[in-house]
């Protein structure tokens, strides 16, 4: 199969009018002013998020504070960030990359080789990695050709501890306030790329999305994350939107410790019965895109390999199949429609179908759950890999021992056709923005997820 490249895709696209060129020049000061419902309860790259949303915005404060050896700029090209350079040797096993000089952190430390050794370790204990005077050496224990596209992702971020362990790095913005409820950064002075045009970001957490736009609508928010119901509402009302690539997946996952999810006919009859369509068109507004397989095709090359016809092939129904429960999460709204409309389906079919709403993170005895699970990487398998694990619970799966298309396609397959993991639909990530935020282009998010706000800037009032 061949080899799909990476900038087949740019990382982003508009779903509303774009605005009119600025009024203004770029100007210094301001603060930009975030809300997310996220909770994120610890900066420590080393403590494992609460949830798939936490891991995200964590990620994307990382893309903030820190740098990594090599970036990815919106139309999937690797650059050096705090290497010029970089070569491999024993067939991809043996990795060199050159560091950039005159490079601090926040705090005026500069780095040296040893940091990133320090940093890189931590995240990866199974590799060898040493400081050779400017450069690092990694020495990996299998071939891997793609090794700088991995390396470009927040997980790689180069971070050190500082005073009261808020993580120090070198990107254009400091940690300057940490609590449960907000963070702030402020501008890093000592930037090797500059100031950046904004003096602060400031992100509020665990706020309803009803009270994000209430904010946005008030002027007293900038960026708010829309769910996909309500796109139509904030066309209507002129906001600016941004869509990222759609990097959401929803999910069906059947428990392998429910002896009733054995079942293989009653696994092929609901992944059959749902009506993806009719998910995206109606209960998501036409957001996003109908999913029959696990990674998007923009990142895999492959996706359009499983076609809607197979799955239209398998049975509707079977006579004597026992009745199961789907567990969801109750404080999500999306979930909770979504899981309304697929028992509808289910039970058209002749399927015995009860929903079971329950709190985040409370165990269930359901024998299915209906997931969100976000694409953790652009590197097809650790995407693949991360999916699996986000999702839990299915029959195990063992990674392809290659990196190739067509080994992980093979066990995207052995997943997908059994139906202990049924794709359902891909979801964009989509913000409203505020009247006086200036130069939000593509750029301004990375294809790896990142925000990019160094040369973003607001208009005065």
């Amino acid at each position: 199969m061949k080899r799909i490249a990476l900038l087949l895709l740019a990382s982003v696209s508009l779903v509303a009018a774009p605005r009119a060129a600025a009024s203004t020049r770029p100007r210094y000061g301001g603060m930009l002013r975030v809300e997310t419902s996220a909770r994120v309860v610890s900066l420590d790259p080393s403590s494992p998020p609460v949830s798939p949303a936490a891991r995200s915005l964590r990620e994307k404060i990382f893309f903030l504070i820190a740098d990594r050896l090599v970036r990815l700029d919106s139309r999937g090209r690797l650059l050096p960030q705090l290497s010029t350079s970089w070569r491999s040797a024993a067939n991809a096993r043996s990795w060199t990359f050159a560091l950039r000089d005159g490079v601090h952190f926040s705090d005026g430390v500069p780095l040296v080789a040893g940091q990133v050794v320090a940093a890189l370790s931590a995240r990866h204990p199974d590799w060898r990695i040493t400081a050779q005077a400017a450069a690092v050496r990694i020495v990996l224990p299998r071939s891997e050709p793609d090794l700088p596209l991995r390396l470009a992702q927040a997980e790689n971020s180069i971070l050190r501890s500082g005073p009261g362990g808020v993580p120090l790095g070198t990107g254009p913005f400091r940690v300057a306030q940490f609590t449960p409820s907000r963070i702030v950064l402020a501008a890093n002075a000592n930037g090797w790329r500059g100031r950046p045009f904004l003096d602060s970001v400031e992100i509020l957490l665990n706020r309803p999305l009803r009270e994000q736009w209430i904010d946005l609508e008030l002027g007293r928010a900038d960026l708010v994350e829309i769910e996909p119901s309500g796109v139509r509402r904030a066309i209507e009302s002129n906001v600016r939107l941004w869509s990222s690539q759609p990097d959401e997946l929803i999910a069906i996952v059947f428990q392998n410790s429910s002896a009733v999810a054995r079942n293989f006919a009653l696994r092929q009859a609901l992944a059959a019965s749902v009506n993806r369509t009719a998910l995206r068109d109606v209960l998501l507004q036409k957001q996003g895109q109908v999913a029959v397989s696990l990674l998007p095709d923009w990142l895999s090359g492959y996706a359009f390999l499983f076609t809607p016809a197979s799955l239209a092939a398998r049975p509707t129904g079977a006579p004597g199949l026992p009745p199961f429960l789907l567990a969801y999460d109750s404080s999500d709204p999306l979930l909770s429609s979504l899981a309304g409309r697929i028992a509808v389906d289910a039970r058209a079919v002749g399927l015995r179908l009860n929903l079971a709403p329950q709190a985040p993170g409370a165990f269930s005895r359901a024998d299915a759950r209906l997931m969100r699970a976000r694409i953790a990487s652009v590197d097809r398998r650790v995407a693949f890999d991360r999916l699996l694990d986000s999702l839990g619970g299915a029959a195990p799966v063992k990674l392809p021992p290659s990196d190739s298309p067509d080994a992980l396609y093979a066990a995207e397959q052995a997943v997908v056709s059994s139906d202990w993991v049924i794709p359902l639909v891909d979801l964009p990530e989509i913000y409203g923005l505020g009247k006086r935020v200036e130069n939000w282009d593509p750029p301004a998010v990375s294809l790896a997820g990142g925000w990019n706000l160094q040369n973003v800037w607001k208009e005065p009032k």
